[in-house]
């Protein structure tokens, strides 16, 4: 069992590896002996892989979640957790999802801006297990980190795109490619999501014909599709986009790969029918333009994209678009939910750490976590199956990416060569 005072645990490796290293490279600075794990393939295996004083986590929702989480009490009854919530906001102001329930509330939650803190608050978590850092992630868009990011010569090389070409990014959200029983999961929570899902399905075909048609005509653009990394496996299924990049190859890509914060950098513009990455692209003075040909009624959207500026409401707007690249807006918008303070975050979230580290903290029973235990063996069977042809070949048509995953061919598997490799580069930044 290996001894860390911080184990970051992460899911999606292009959303979250960038801020995990920066947080480790940081917190090793500081004298902190930290490590990097996943959640995929078998996350089932952490709890009795590592001792930890800190346990910083992607999420924890409710009881369900912390089912898990509580695991790492066993063998570190004083062990803190962190839930750096990488997703904050989900739905509309006044019916936030993402706000932890149940036993969530009793760890600690770090929180972008005030708009979440107050729903913190109003969800039952103590004022003092609120941690008001900000958004990791937006420290990447502000020097020195701004340096981090490959730039467009690089990314051109490697996925074969025109450099000279303006690049187009349109990033998509999860709403269209939820299956009915995970809309009927999520109608416990999320009421609207039915029509949240009808609608972006709707905006995402009226998206892809105007490509279609103004590739046709026009070969100065590079459009990138960027998925949802939940369901970044699902999109390989889309007939239309299948259909898209066959027709135009080296002018419609669907790529995954890198953080979003590289393709904002290196786009001239960006679209979205729902996402929060509006804030990204107004710190990097990028263009950003919400596609609602089909509208999002007002209750079920973000206050800040109520009466948001940049929106596409028809080809007019998009074809005014393509021609004059369009305007950034105001990361003002967004101060609400954002906190932009001139502190980074990462230095934030540490200096709580360390403000917090000799403190006593209220020891936790222990939990049984034989039940993990066998989960975990049983996944390490599995895994070994997949090997064989036949269980591989049956695993390869499950659209499930708990299945797929056991493959270990996924975007999420860490790779500790690709972590050190990070890590020393942002060493030599900050």
């Amino acid at each position: 069992m290996q001894k860390v005072d911080v184990l970051i645990v992460i899911e999606h490796v292009a959303r979250e590896l960038e801020s995990a290293c920066l947080l480790k490279v940081a917190l090793q600075q500081r004298g902190y002996l930290v490590a990097i794990d996943g959640i995929y393939p078998n996350k089932e295996k952490l709890p009795t892989r590592y001792q930890a004083d800190y346990l910083l986590i992607p999420w924890a929702y409710h009881d369900h979640d912390m089912d898990f989480w509580e695991c790492f009490y066993h063998h570190s009854p004083n062990i803190q957790i962190i839930n750096l919530h990488h997703e904050q906001y989900s739905g509309n102001d006044s019916h936030n999802t993402t706000l932890p329930q149940g036993r969530s509330r009793k760890i600690y939650h770090l929180s972008w801006g005030t708009r979440f803190t107050e729903g913190l608050l109003t969800s039952g978590v103590d004022p003092s297990h609120i941690i008001p850092a900000g958004n990791l992630r937006l420290d990447f868009y502000r020097p020195p980190l701004t340096g981090l990011s490959q730039n467009r010569t690089i990314l051109a090389e490697r996925f074969e795109l025109d450099a000279k070409k303006d690049w187009v990014l349109f990033i998509a959200n999860a709403y269209h490619l939820m299956r009915p029983s995970e809309r009927d999961n999520a109608r416990r929570i999320d009421q609207d999501i039915d029509t949240k899902s009808h609608i972006a399905k709707q905006n995402l075909t009226q998206f892809l014909t105007m490509v279609r048609q103004y590739l046709a005509t026009n070969q100065d653009k590079i459009f990138i599709y960027r998925p949802h990394p939940a369901y970044a496996m699902r999109e390989n299924e889309n007939s239309e986009l299948k259909k898209l990049t066959r027709q135009f190859p080296h002018q419609f890509k669907v790529i995954y790969a890198n953080t979003l914060g590289d393709w904002i950098l290196a786009s001239q513009c960006c679209l979205s029918f729902h996402s929060t990455s509006g804030i990204e692209c107004s710190l990097a003075k990028i263009p950003f333009y919400l596609f609602r040909t089909t509208p999002l009624p007002d209750t079920l959207d973000y206050s800040f994209y109520r009466h948001f500026p940049n929106m596409i409401r028809n080809e007019e707007d998009f074809t005014w678009l393509m021609h004059t690249g369009g305007k950034p807006v105001d990361p003002a918008l967004f101060a609400q939910h954002y906190y932009l303070q001139d502190q980074p975050a990462y230095e934030l979230l540490i200096h709580w750490i360390e403000t917090h580290h000799n403190q006593v903290h209220q020891t936790v029973s222990r939990k049984n976590i034989l039940p993990r235990q066998l989960k975990a063996y049983g996944k390490d069977t599995l895994r070994l199956l997949a090997k064989l042809p036949l269980f591989k070949s049956y695993f390869q048509t499950k659209q499930d990416g708990r299945w797929t995953r056991l493959l270990q061919t996924h975007d999420d598997l860490l790779d500790p060569a690709i972590v050190d490799a990070l890590c020393q580069k942002i060493q030599t930044i900050i």
